[in-house]
């Protein structure tokens, strides 16, 4: 009787102490998306450039914390909740540009340090994001401003990311792979911004 005391109350306490990370996790991730969402109305979260012949392109986040740190798992459960705590479409599409270009940046990190399979990784999540915003885009009703600034920016994140796909070094055949899927987003958007 007096062990299954114990064990309730170091079960009870285990729960508290999940429920409490929990709620600590939840709040910094909020506050984090709240100062990340902040730094992109000012212009000042993209920082590094993606240079194509002598010309700065694009912009990408810089990234700190790569797959390969221990606590990268924590990183990707905030993205997540980043993702789940966006209302609205205008929110959720930043918030998704954001990790996708982050994600870009983390391939080619990945790459530079000879980390070829998370590269192609990394790079797969970051066109597979770019096409969900598109996919998302292309369902908005209509030709209005908003639409067209999306997919012009849809348009400039493809092109950027070509580049940077296109100068990684990856296997040829998940390169091609990567290439392929980036040029289905480069011409889906074009077709849209004509209509």
């Amino acid at each position: 009787m007096l062990l299954n005391l114990q064990i309730t109350k170091v079960l009870l306490v285990l729960g508290v102490l999940v429920i409490a990370g929990g709620i600590l996790l939840i709040s910094l991730s909020r506050a984090t998306l709240e100062t990340t969402m902040n730094l992109d109305r000012e212009d000042k979260l993209k920082i590094v450039p993606v240079i194509d012949e002598g010309e700065t392109i694009y912009k990408l986040p810089e990234t700190k914390m790569l797959p390969s740190n221990i606590f990268y798992r924590f990183k990707s459960l905030r993205n997540w909740l980043w993702w789940q705590f966006s209302f609205g479409e205008e929110e959720e599409t930043k918030i998704l540009f954001i990790l996708a270009d982050k994600k870009i940046a983390e391939a080619e990190i990945m790459a530079k340090n000879g980390k070829n399979r998370l590269a192609f990784k990394a790079g797969m999540e970051a066109v597979d994001k770019l096409k969900y915003i598109n996919e998302k885009v292309t369902k908005i009703e209509g030709k209005d401003v908003a639409k067209e600034q999306l997919l012009g920016r849809i348009r400039e994140a493809s092109i950027a990311y070509s580049e940077i796909i296109y100068r990684i070094e990856i296997q040829d055949n998940k390169k091609t792979v990567l290439l392929k899927e980036i040029n289905e987003i480069k011409e889906k958007t074009e077709k849209n911004l004509e209509n």
